[in-house]
């Protein structure tokens, strides 16, 4: 496997771009029309995070099409910052899930679109079991379900990968946790899955007792079992002196390559920001 140049993909500068002058961070991205791409993804001015929007128009440019979704979309619930998107489509629209807060308590909601501009609030999302749901969703298209992946508390309250599945996006079937944290892992977070039938792949950060994270891979034939790869992607290292590296996700291009996404912060930035990069892998992950 190799990893091809990364690219920057939002420049912090031109229309709109003050609204992620903080961070931009975990987009999910679609095919739209005529090929382009449609990205939604968090960003944050520095007082107020929205999931915001973006579009490929030509080939390997980009441009802000400004707010998608303001806090406060479902209430008082997610009133005070929303973040980290992730976008399938249905046979009726649009289906978002994203990260609301109230400012004490992160909770994953739901919210429905026509046509992925104007979105309508489903509220926070019903897991089954009462479980919270706390952080970083992944919805799933994978032919006859949805899946949702979401973060919650797991075996002692460690962040633990948690899924559900349902016919049409409403009702939930409990999963059960499907990714727990290894020996001397404190916790897993932030996966992202792609895939159906029986080629399933997840992408997800790991973060040791130091609290040093890394983007690694897992693999699985049915969405619920994942095998660990033993290497991690380690993107910082291989491109650029990110000194944190988070928020990945990943697009399946036309050509066949995987196009991975994520959010790189600069060496010794210990606030909290980051920059969009992406990535195409080049044959097999490791």
């Amino acid at each position: 496997m190799s990893l091809a140049q990364p690219y920057q993909v939002l420049r912090p500068s031109g229309p709109y771009a003050a609204l992620d002058r903080y961070r931009a961070w975990r987009p999910s991205v679609l095919a739209g029309r005529g090929g382009r791409l449609r990205m939604w993804y968090g960003g944050h001015d520095g007082s107020t995070g929205r999931v915001l929007s973006a579009e490929q128009r030509t080939q390997g440019s980009w441009a802000r099409l400004g707010v998608s979704v303001e806090p406060g979309l479902a209430g008082a619930s997610d009133a005070a910052t929303i973040d980290t998107p992730s976008v399938v489509r249905t046979p009726s629209g649009y289906l978002m899930a994203y990260v609301g807060s109230d400012g004490t308590e992160p909770r994953v909601h739901l919210a429905l679109s026509a046509e992925g501009e104007r979105w309508v609030p489903a509220g926070p999302f019903p897991s089954p079991e009462g479980r919270a749901a706390t952080s970083t969703p992944c919805l799933v298209d994978a032919g006859d379900d949805l899946w949702l992946y979401y973060v919650g508390p797991g075996a002692g309250g460690a962040p633990t990968v948690f899924a559900a599945r349902s016919g049409g996006g409403t009702a939930w079937q409990d999963m059960g946790p499907v990714l727990e944290p290894a020996a001397g892992e404190p916790s897993v977070a932030e996966p992202w899955v792609v895939g159906q039938d029986d080629d399933w792949l997840m992408l997800y950060v790991s973060r040791d007792e130091e609290g040093r994270s890394t983007i690694r891979v897992a693999t699985s034939t049915d969405g619920r079992a994942w095998d660990r790869r033993e290497r991690p992607l380690d993107l910082g290292r291989r491109h650029h002196d990110a000194g944190r590296i988070g928020g990945p996700s990943a697009f399946g291009r036309r050509d066949g390559r995987l196009r991975i996404w994520y959010s790189a912060a600069d060496e010794g930035d210990t606030a909290g920001g980051g920059r969009l990069w992406s990535v195409d892998v080049v044959g097999s992950l490791p």
